[in-house]
Order: C-alpha cells, then structure tokens, then sequence
C-alpha cells in the first residue's frame, strides 16, 4: 500500500511540475502615442481635420435632398497595431473595448445610434478627408463609402447615443478574436450614425487624440490570455528550430 501511495504522489508532483500556467494581460491605452484619429466631412472642398481637438460624427442638413447631406464620419486607429502584433495565435482573447468620450450633440434623439465597423483602409491622420486616406491615395468611394475595399460592411458594435460628458463604449471582442485568430489586418474603426438620410442636423462631438486633456481622450482597453509551457516558452512562440510552440514540443 505504502508504493502505491508513493507511485500515486510521485504522478501527481510530475502532473504538477508539467502542468501549464496562464498569464492575463491587461493592456489599456490612453493616449496619442499609439492613436491616430480623424472624421471625414462631406464636402465640395474636402478639409482634413486630423489635428483638431474634437472628432464628429453625423450629418448636418443644408436643405438640399442629395445625400449624404454633409455627413461626418470618425476613423479611428486605437493601438491597434501594438494589439495585433503583441498577441499571438495561440493566445485567447478575453474583452476588447474602444472608449470616446461625448463633449457635445445637436439634434440627437432617442432612436439614433452609433455603429462601429471596421476600418479596411490605412489612412494618414494628417492627410486623410473625405476623398482621401492618405498623400496621393483617394478611398475607394468618397468618405471610406466602399464596403469591402474601405470598410467591412459587418456592424461591430451598435450602442445609443451617450448624454454629454459620458463615454460611448464599443465591444470589440469580436474583432479581437479575428485579429487573434486570424491576424485580421483591420486598419482601425469606422464610426458613423445609424441614419445619415436624415433631413435634419443630427452630430454627436468627441473628444480627439489631439485633446490636451489626457482623460479625454479616445481610449482602447482590451485583456487577453497565453500559456507558459514547461521551459517557460510561452504557447505560439517559436522554439529554437523556427516552429510554433505547442504543449508537450
């Protein structure tokens, strides 16, 4: 009986000396260091607003049918390069959230909504309105208006519109799981007002990157899982011999 006991504990410390360990990663970022932002305004002059202070999104009405009756539309780029090249395939993805926080709104009412989607196209903050991403490149279709080629026509998140002073905050954990799962090379957000056909002023401000205030600006907060293997090599890496890391290799 004494063996056995000994054969039993000698299993259970080899299971606990070989077991895997997991690390959750809390990353947040709240600044303009890793951000780039801007809105594109419908114009007949295209005007890039990338150093402003504010972002907007909607539409202002100028008494004329045609649309897209002076919309504004925000784009956004929140560290996402620095998420999708600090977690790895293996990895899980716990929550991802983007942040703006409302300074002001004109015309808004109970039905409007804002939608984030994603952003396909990569754009110069400094550059970009709304004929253009960046110097000498013009989107698709005016105002990154090209689903499939500036943005994925795929709501993301859909949430009501905030009172002032509050923060519009967007679950992005389904798109974390394509950027973890897939290396999805989402090039930021593309927010906009659940109906820009509206024949009336209905715009919605926040607060940019470029804001002095730090804790006003946008911000992206997302967690996320990985193994330690016995060794210390995190799961997904590559090992010595250039393969990707699994348990038990």
């Amino acid at each position: 009986m004494r063996i056995i006991l000994i054969f039993l504990a000698l299993i259970l410390f080899a299971g606990m000396a070989y077991a895997d360990s997991v690390v959750v990663i809390s990353a947040s970022y709240l600044n303009n260091t890793n951000t780039d932002d801007n809105y594109l305004a419908y114009s007949f002059s295209p005007v890039a607003y990338g150093a402003a202070d504010t972002l907007c999104v909607g539409h202002a009405y100028d008494g004329e049918a045609e649309p897209p009756n002076y919309a504004r539309r925000i784009i956004i780029n929140p560290a996402l390069k620095v998420a999708r090249d600090s977690i790895n395939m293996a990895d899980s993805a716990i929550s991802c959230a983007c942040s703006l926080l409302v300074k002001a709104q004109t015309g808004i009412g109970t039905d409007d909504s804002l939608v984030l989607t994603a952003l396909l196209k990569d754009f110069s903050e400094t550059i970009s309105d709304w004929a253009h991403c960046s110097t000498g490149v013009h989107w698709t279709t005016a105002g990154a208006g090209s689903d499939g080629n500036d943005y994925k026509n795929v709501v993301i998140s859909k949430i009501p519109v905030p009172a002032n002073a509050e923060w519009a905050v967007f679950d992005c954990k389904s798109a974390l799981d394509s950027i973890v799962a897939y290396r999805w090379n989402v090039q930021g957000w593309r927010i906009t007002l659940n109906d820009e056909s509206s024949t009336a002023t209905e715009t919605v401000r926040f607060y940019s990157v470029d804001h002095a205030t730090t804790g006003n600006r946008p911000n992206l907060q997302y967690d996320y899982a990985y193994k330690i293997m016995t060794g210390g090599q995190r799961h997904g890496e590559r090992n010595r011999h250039g393969q990707p890391s699994r348990h038990g290799g």
